[in-house]
């Protein structure tokens, strides 16, 4: 259950983040804030996930564990989606 509550709360916070990204030329600001809130700890160890950018051909989005290196799956210059992807590994 907590779980549950937590996976719908980074959600929520990661709504509120593509809102505010939509609409920073009115408001601008706490984009970069909510994106680090909404990352869960690493399924594997429970270390902090940071966001990752890996480059070649193309811009890839990923979320990476600072403690144990693990990886979450890719998306193609999406950060948000790249969130949701780690947060559903679980």
């Amino acid at each position: 259950m907590k779980i549950r509550f937590v996976i719908a709360w980074s959600g929520l916070l990661l709504i509120l983040a593509r809102f505010l990204t939509w609409s920073s030329g009115v408001m601008g600001g706490p984009v970069e804030y909510l994106m680090e809130r909404a990352i869960l700890p690493c399924p594997k160890c429970g270390g902090e996930g940071e966001d990752y950018f890996e480059t070649g051909m193309e811009l890839m989005q990923v979320i990476r564990c600072e403690e144990c290196g693990y990886f979450g799956e890719q998306a193609w210059d999406d950060l948000p989606k790249a969130i949701y992807l780690w947060n559903a590994a679980r």
